[in-house]
């Protein structure tokens, strides 16, 4: 079964151009996708490793994961019950089996975490491989689908998806630039990994800089004492000089690429109302109105039907929602409140609870390696960004470093948080 799911990991960009070539550079439609096809067959695979496993040993892992499943049984019953619809019943079960798939996946990644991260650089360098060219050569030639049809030379290749692209792209950058070496390959793959994000053009090459400053973080700390001055020189020196050299190009740059983007945003946000009346959201609304706007429909829907709050009104109801509303877009794009909305306050938890504890845990533990800062990222952008663990192509790597961090965290029982050790270390005196 590893090599099966390693085989999927290592491939799992190939079905999703394929899907996107397909579906809709084509145009075409399918009863059951070839996505959907293998996807299924796979997470069948992984529930039958699953209650093999549960017969020998029931860990909390396991027992979250059987009271999921119970959860979607309830619910699909009091679906079916309330509509009568085998066609809506199977939309429900098509987007419920995405997350099962995800949740799963990721079981079974922290299960066998330590042969998955030593497969790990394999893993990303044939994704990025695959990923890049695909970028890229859709960017040269044309051919491919457009992130965005008011930006002129924006590409996402033939990929479906246009916020997992993003998500990859930023998770790419971000684990070679952790690796990164006075070596030819590193340099050239963080260069390339750049010059990716340029092509698909999202606001995503605003996170680039907060990324920099985490890896130059992370290198300070993992410095010996001796040389913190001397690095702490150097960053300050390649800063400085960056300001004044980079930043009008980068400025340049901007003005001519990605503020229509931003401006598109703010127009919206200038016709609408406000989302929160207070002065300290009034930036984040101007960048991204839609997602908060959104997000309050939704939540105020079901405040109003309070019945609703613990099942939540599924993927189809979410659905019938924004077509009540007039709307060209069917969620609020933010993972979490989407979640929350489709399957409730119970059913949104217990969606979350491992990926929240294994954030919690690296926050707590105050982690800045490569592996944590991934987690983080695709955690934020999730929350934020949306379609991450509802998407397969950007869910899949959310499962491989979600899956890895939390076998780790299970693995030592480290569960005291850094911050306290340090603490009982410094009144360790008091004792004697």
């Amino acid at each position: 079964m590893k090599k099966i799911i390693l085989l999927y990991l290592y491939f799992f960009l190939v079905l999703d151009l394929l899907l996107g070539f397909l579906l809709k550079y084509l145009n075409l439609s399918f009863f059951l996708n070839p996505g959907q096809i293998v996807r299924g067959i796979l997470l069948i695979s992984l529930l039958i490793v699953f209650f093999f496993d549960i017969q020998n040993r029931i860990s909390p892992i396991t027992a979250y994961l059987l009271i999921l499943i119970c959860f979607f049984i309830i619910f699909l019953s009091v679906l079916f019950l309330r509509f009568e619809s085998p066609l809506l019943l199977f939309e429900e079960f098509s987007h419920i089996s995405k997350i099962l798939f995800i949740l799963f996946l990721m079981y079974y990644i922290s299960k066998h975490h330590e042969y998955f991260f030593a497969k790990l650089p394999k893993i990303i360098q044939a994704n990025f491989i695959i990923f890049s060219l695909a970028i890229i050569f859709g960017y040269f030639t044309g051919a491919g689908l457009s992130t965005y049809s008011y930006i002129e030379g924006s590409s996402k290749g033939m990929f479906y998806g246009g916020n997992p692209v993003s998500i990859l792209s930023l998770v790419f950058f971000t684990y070679y630039l952790f690796n990164l070496s006075f070596r030819l390959k590193n340099i050239l793959f963080v260069c390339i990994a750049l010059f990716n994000i340029h092509i698909i053009s999202t606001k995503a090459v605003f996170v680039v800089p907060i990324i920099f400053l985490f890896y130059l973080l992370d290198r300070f700390l993992k410095e010996r004492l001796a040389n913190k001055a001397i690095f702490a020189f150097l960053m300050i020196s390649i800063v400085f000089i960056a300001y004044f050299l980079v930043v009008p190009e980068v400025v340049n740059l901007y003005e001519n690429r990605y503020s229509k983007v931003l401006k598109r945003s703010y127009r919206v946000y200038q016709k609408r109302e406000r989302v929160f009346e207070i002065p300290i959201t009034a930036p984040l609304e101007m960048i991204a109105y839609r997602r908060p706007m959104a997000a309050r429909m939704q939540f105020s829907d079901m405040f109003q039907k309070p019945q609703f709050l613990f099942l939540g009104f599924g993927h189809t109801g979410q659905k019938d929602f924004w077509m009540k509303q007039d709307m060209s877009y069917h969620d609020a794009s933010m993972d979490f409140f989407d979640v929350i909305f489709q399957y409730g306050v119970f059913g949104g938890g217990l969606i979350f609870i491992v990926i929240f504890a294994t954030v919690f845990n690296i926050l707590l533990n105050l982690q800045t390696d490569r592996n944590s800062i991934i987690v983080l990222l695709l955690f934020l952008y999730s929350f934020f960004g949306g379609h991450v663990i509802s998407a397969m192509t950007s869910g899949t790597i959310f499962a491989l470093f979600i899956g890895i961090k939390h076998g780790e965290i299970e693995n030592q029982k480290r569960w005291e948080p850094e911050i306290l050790r340090k603490i009982k270390k410094k009144l360790s005196w008091l004792k004697r």
